[in-house]
């Protein structure tokens, strides 16, 4: 075999295994690729913006599967002794980013039916002469918490993040199963502090509990 034949072999080699390691190459990275996210029952339209782990664009969501979406009438207690009948009003739903599985829980009391509800208190939330006790929160939990039918309250699971009572929104539409929101979210650590701080994100946009 001649030099000029023994030379062209030696590249014919190199080619072969250059291909080789880009063919392996190609399907390390494809093994890589996350799959597609489950498409949830529930459309929605939210933007989560800022330092969360579900930050994005949702467009689906799923049902909360222990937690009733729907008023109701609970009992509180009064200063001036004895309870007063007062309606609630709960929304949980769902996102799954990256397959894991974040509910968005909101609660109001008192709830007055569809409308516009603002963190700050209302002329209408006075249930008593000496009281204006009001139940309002978001909170954010990992996974898909379980409900205290007996307490009206999450059971079992600690929250990641929460409203601080700000300013915003939580908007009920007359179906009550859908509606708007528009609020800060901080870390449980920021909101247990003295002051806050900046929020680690913020959630706006269309949601739906059922």
């Amino acid at each position: 075999m001649g030099r000029a034949t023994r030379r062209l072999c030696v590249v014919c080699l190199g080619i072969v295994l250059i291909s080789a390691a880009v063919s392996c190459a190609s399907s390390t990275s494809t093994a890589k690729i996350t799959p597609s996210p489950i498409l949830g029952p529930l459309t929605v339209d939210l933007s989560i913006t800022g330092d969360l782990p579900f930050a994005g664009h949702v467009t689906n969501a799923f049902l909360a599967s222990h937690i009733p979406c729907t008023p109701r009438t609970i009992q509180f207690n009064i200063p001036e002794g004895g309870t007063r009948p007062v309606q609630r009003f709960q929304a949980a739903w769902r996102v799954r980013v990256a397959g894991n599985d974040y509910t968005v829980y909101f609660t109001r009391a008192p709830y007055r039916g569809p409308g516009t509800y603002s963190w700050g208190l209302m002329t209408e939330d006075k249930i008593s002469p000496r009281s204006s006790r009001v139940q309002r929160q978001i909170v954010v939990y990992a996974g898909d918490p379980d409900y205290d039918e007996s307490t009206g309250r999450i059971a079992n699971s600690d929250y990641l993040f929460g409203s601080d009572g700000g300013k915003k929104t939580f908007v009920v539409a007359a179906d009550q199963t859908s509606g708007t929101i528009d609020v800060d979210l901080f870390t449980k650590a920021a909101l247990s502090a003295d002051v806050p701080g900046p929020p680690a994100g913020h959630l706006s946009g269309s949601w739906r509990c059922k």
